[in-house]
């Protein structure tokens, strides 16, 4: 009967296991591990593979390659298989040809002339020569180009993980901000929340507005193979909308959206005294962009007669508003791939949306998340004063 030599290798059933354990690969886990067992089982080799998964052959000719070469045997070594096609260099051309795209989407398209203040062509812009956008179809066909090599999209998609990149949706960059402007607000509002720590914190009230349409909003979904997504839509039109001012109270990780015909001045004022109504007599601060019905006289006027202090945000940088994440939010739970009869179905389930979301104040913080703070290389992308 084939036994496992262990003295000719002067080692033990211990060592075998200790082998499995200490394995860089699988499969030569697998091999010592099946040896281990056999080990321990007291029977044939025949006995033992019927317990497992392994064909008796298998078992066989792992103790032959123990019994000859010993635990190096049992290592498992890579043979046969194709060339893989991306190699250190390739996949070096690979990674500075997505950058020099990327680098050519962010770069601002004109700059600010220091005499005139008015903005012109950018002067770099011959300096950004790549394609902003690639797709893996044309990503195939440039490298069948440049390498004379056809491969596959599969093959390409894994290049380009291992590489650290991932398909996703760009998101505009204002190049138009101003980075002192943008640092003197977060010195600003890292002081401010720094106050909602203390006794009598102020209620910090982030406010903005949105247009939403009766129409339905298209979105990705699951549907069978090979069938279409089909939203059904009787085309109310562009001026078929409802004007809704967002409410989001960063103490309490809650929300409020009212909604109105439009955004304007008389509007304005009537969610001040509404928000006004809400908290009596607490300190608060509100934050929302430089419309110009935020900016209007009566507006400031009313806002300090209610004594509600406004902190402006700084032109060009809508994210720092997390009201902006809230209309994401409902889009995606309200409109995407419904169309609303009327605007009062509409209204009605804006409603709904609130109510049920302020069931969930840690989900609404962790949506509605608050920035405090610059990415110096997101700032030197903006256009120089």
């Amino acid at each position: 009967m084939l036994k496992l030599d262990l003295a000719k290798w002067n080692q033990t059933p211990e060592d075998l296991r200790v082998e499995a354990l200490m394995a860089a690969h699988a499969r030569t886990r697998e091999r010592f591990l099946a040896l281990y067992e056999l080990t321990q089982q007291g029977h044939g080799i025949t006995a033992v593979a019927r317990g497992t998964t392994h064909h008796a052959q298998t078992l066989m000719r792992w103790v032959h390659w123990y019994n000859d070469a010993g635990p190096e045997g049992l290592v498992f070594q890579h043979t046969g298989g194709l060339t893989p096609f991306f190699c250190q260099v390739k996949e070096q051309a690979l990674d500075a040809l997505l950058r020099a795209g990327l680098a050519a989407a962010a770069a601002p398209t004109v700059d600010k002339d220091l005499e005139t203040g008015r903005l012109a062509p950018s002067r770099a812009l011959d300096q950004h020569t790549a394609p902003p956008r690639w797709t893996l179809k044309r990503l195939v066909t440039w490298i069948g180009t440049q390498f004379g090599h056809q491969i596959s999209r599969e093959t390409l998609r894994q290049a380009l993980k291992r590489l650290g990149f991932s398909w996703k949706k760009a998101k505009a960059l204002l190049n138009r901000a101003t980075t002192a402007a943008r640092e003197a607000f977060v010195v600003q509002l890292q002081a401010l929340l720094a106050r909602t720590l203390k006794d009598e914190p102020p209620l910090i009230v982030y406010v903005d507005e949105a247009h939403i349409h009766q129409e339905a909003d298209l979105g990705y979904g699951w549907a069978p193979v090979g069938e279409r997504l089909w939203v059904g839509s009787h085309t109310p039109g562009l001026s078929a909308k409802v004007s809704f001012y967002g409410l989001y109270f960063y103490n309490h990780g809650q929300v409020a959206i009212w909604d109105f015909p439009r955004g304007n001045t008389d509007h304005t004022l009537t969610v001040l005294h509404r928000l006004r109504e809400c908290e009596p007599t607490r300190e608060i601060v509100l934050s929302w962009d430089g419309a110009s019905y935020h900016r209007a006289g009566a507006v400031v006027a009313l806002a300090a007669e209610l004594a509600i202090t406004l902190l402006p945000l700084p032109s060009y940088s809508p994210d720092f508003m997390p009201v902006e994440a809230l209309w994401r939010w409902l889009r995606e739970d309200v409109t995407y791939h419904h169309c609303h009869a009327t605007a009062e179905e509409l209204i009605t389930r804006v409603r709904d949306f609130a109510k049920t979301i302020n069931l969930e104040p840690f989900a609404i913080a962790d949506r509605l998340w608050t920035r405090t703070s610059l990415d110096p290389e997101e700032e030197k992308l903006r256009i120089p004063c």
